[in-house]
């Protein structure tokens, strides 16, 4: 009888720690279902070294890939100097990559993929339960003037923060590529110098953008119609790098795909510098719950451009899209300061009279520019 009391008690102890073993874990893992303060968490610190002949992207992804199996996040910090990336770089969960404001990563001439992705070619992710809390944080992300689908893509993703880089020398992709992301914010950074291809006048440094289209996000991920939402954008610099061949942006921000009755979601942009832009500073495309408050727009072809009616796909028929009308929400267009603007400050393509109700535009200033509406 005490022989079976002894093993009872033994085994309810077992339990009892097994019990509070899985409640620790559960209660120390990082989660990416909800939005948390990254800057608040407590990273394990790992300094990248590079050895003498060591390959950067081997160094830099090495260090990267210890997100994987860590249990903390990690803090991956990039010592003062110049690193030829020779490949994507690809970063993943928890995860902040900090480089010094002098820091470059230069892309190679045979590199012909983009900079960083929150994820590995050709995996399935959904959704956005991508690779997620992440920061991007500081350096200068020379792309070199040669092709470039994006810097950095991120997709299916949450809870990102990139801040503090200096992107440029861009040709024929994006600085960013936001696809199918939420919770985003994108601060203090500089947007320099883009080449175009042929005529196209179009691509955006930041593209807001959806999982709509193989040809909208081709690195990884799943065509299940996510769209952005929740996207902050502040205190950026678009302009030009001055190196010869380059131009500005031919767009700051916006978008040029769509997913029909979809429309991306909560865009803020503020506090924002836009400098002689091809196109149009910001292109206004399917979005809803719009904010743009408080930019300067400067010598720019165009401010703000709403369209109103486009291609747009359908989950129904992706393979075969149409063209119909664009989502035009709650657009508020307030302060803003229009300085030499060549064609239009505010230009809305379609009839005004169908939108007005969703359009406010107040207290703007207008030097030498002027409004279509």
């Amino acid at each position: 009888m005490r022989a079976f009391i002894k093993i009872t008690i033994i085994s309810l102890i077992l339990i009892a720690c097994i019990i509070i073993l899985l409640i620790y874990n559960k209660s120390h893992k990082i989660s990416t279902n909800k939005s948390i303060n990254m800057f608040k968490l407590n990273y394990k610190i790992i300094q990248v070294n590079f050895p003498s002949n060591s390959d950067p992207t081997q160094q830099i992804q090495q260090a990267l890939n210890t997100a994987k199996n860590s249990r903390q996040p990690i803090k991956v910090l990039i010592p003062e100097g110049n690193f030829v990336l020779t490949h994507a770089l690809h970063i993943y969960s928890n995860t902040w990559l900090c480089l010094s404001p002098t820091t470059t990563f230069l892309k190679s001439y045979n590199n012909k993929e983009s900079m960083l992705l929150n994820g590995d070619t050709g995996a399935n992710y959904y959704k956005y339960n991508g690779n997620s809390n992440i920061i991007i944080d500081g350096g200068i992300w020379d792309a070199n003037g040669i092709f470039t689908p994006s810097v950095i893509g991120i997709s299916h993703g949450k809870n990102i923060i990139v801040q503090n880089i200096t992107v440029k020398d861009v040709m024929a992709g994006h600085a960013i590529d936001c696809a199918g992301n939420k919770e985003v914010e994108i601060r203090n950074n500089k947007f320099l110098g883009y080449k175009k291809v042929k005529n196209e006048l179009y691509p955006e440094a930041i593209q807001i953008d959806g999982l709509v289209s193989k040809r909208v996000f081709t690195g990884f991920g799943n065509i299940d119609f996510t769209v952005s939402k929740n996207i902050n954008i502040h205190n950026n610099y678009f302009g030009n790098s001055y190196l010869p061949g380059m131009l500005p942006w031919g767009v700051g921000v916006g978008s040029h795909t769509a997913s029909y009755q979809s429309p991306f979601v909560k865009i803020n942009i503020k506090n924002n510098v836009f400098e002689g832009m091809t196109f149009t500073a910001v292109r206004i495309h399917n979005w809803q719950d719009i904010n743009i408050e408080n930019n300067y727009f400067r010598s720019c072809n165009q401010g703000i451009q709403i369209d109103t009616k486009d291609i747009t796909y359908s989950p129904n028929n992706p393979n075969s899209p149409k063209l119909n009308k664009l989502v035009i929400s709650n657009i508020n267009i307030l302060e803003n300061q229009f300085n030499n603007i060549k064609q239009y400050a505010i230009k809305l393509l379609g009839n005004y009279d169908e939108y007005q109700k969703y359009i406010i535009s107040r207290n703007n200033v207008f030097i030498n520019s002027k409004q279509e509406f």
